[in-house]
């Protein structure tokens, strides 16, 4: 019964989140159209120069709206033409031209795109990517939002067939920290762990654990960059910081084709699991596991009603679910492979 009622919830109203821009509120799948001329977006992949394009959706009513963009490559292995033939982009709109729209008030978004054209494989990997986002929303407010695209790319520049592909974009972290009440902090090199909402650490890292994700840290920088790797911290004031993770590709969740296991921990799956908690932190993990158990049916519900996932997809999300709460369910699992291997 609660299961069915989960179901319920899903379906009519999607989880039950804090105020948002209207982009976000709702889960329905946007489809839109993107002109630009990709082919030389593909082939610069450029992180400073921006080109001209457009950019249609048409709402709820029927109205068609269109917008100037301009529009570039973005990140960083996956804008390689050995990852991904398609790179992630960034679309930047003209607030004047969003006004009283579904766009009212964004500026800059993160597409996450298909990686490689026409390939079964990396839609499913986008799509189970799209699913980590939400059940970090099911978890908490202090996430961000996603939105499913179906995304017709037409090249403005040559005679080229339109593609039709599945997208998602990302909440922008200003849009993030203003509904949150916190501003986003750029950090040269780590933040210090006491620094931290120890808490909301042990959240985010237990949700690491249930993806099959080691490729982050709540604190430290990879190579030359700023703090933190694949999150970023919020402040509310100048004693704590929440660290909010994104980018999940190279979990066992998602199985990105180009994902490989870090070896590191002396991984040889990607799928395999690694506990990256925080012994100072273990005083919390009865409450974290209390909130991972919480959620748990509706963990599942979203991967069963999500209409777009191949039965591979659901086979290989359910089954990891299955082994995590196996884990958290068993005390003696929890001391071993929790308090027993955290740092």
């Amino acid at each position: 019964m609660r299961r069915i009622v989960c179901l319920l919830v899903l379906c009519i109203a999607g989880p039950a989140l804090g105020k948002t821009d209207p982009l976000f509120e709702s889960n329905d799948t946007l489809k839109v159209t993107i002109e630009a001329p990709f082919k030389r977006i593909l082939q610069t992949r450029s992180l400073e120069d921006e080109e001209q394009g457009t950019f249609t959706y048409t709402d709820e009513a029927g109205q068609e709206h269109q917008f100037a963009i301009q529009i570039r490559a973005r990140g960083k292995s996956r804008r390689e033409p050995a990852t991904c033939n398609f790179p992630p982009i960034r679309l930047n709109f003209k607030k004047s031209e969003t006004k009283d729209t579904l766009f009212d008030k964004q500026d800059k978004l993160k597409l996450v795109t298909h990686c490689k054209s026409d390939s079964v494989v990396h839609k499913q990997g986008l799509l189970r990517e799209y699913l980590v986002y939400r059940m970090f929303n099911l978890l908490t407010d202090r996430s961000f939002r996603v939105r499913l695209l179906e995304i017709t790319y037409e090249y403005s520049e040559v005679k080229r067939r339109p593609i039709t592909e599945f997208g998602f974009l990302i909440e922008h972290k200003n849009r993030l920290g203003k509904r949150i009440d916190a501003k986003p902090v750029e950090l040269i090199g780590p933040a210090q762990l006491g620094k931290l909402h120890s808490d909301f650490v042990n959240l985010a890292t237990m949700f690491h654990y249930l993806i099959a994700n080691v490729d982050f840290s709540t604190f430290a920088a990879a190579e030359e960059d700023d703090c933190c790797h694949n999150h970023i911290l919020f402040g509310e004031g100048e004693e704590l910081y929440y660290s909010i993770p994104y980018d999940f590709d190279m979990s066992g969740f998602v199985s990105a084709e180009y994902a490989v296991p870090n070896p590191r921990y002396g991984l040889r799956r990607i799928t395999q699991r690694y506990y990256r908690g925080h012994c100072v932190n273990n005083e919390h993990l009865p409450q974290t596991l209390k909130q991972f158990d919480e959620k748990r049916d509706e963990f599942y519900a979203l991967v069963e009603t999500f209409p777009h996932l191949s039965k591979y997809s659901r086979k290989l999300t359910t089954r990891l679910m299955d082994d995590f709460y196996k884990i958290i369910d068993d005390p003696r699992l929890v001391e071993k492979r929790l308090e027993g291997r955290c740092h």
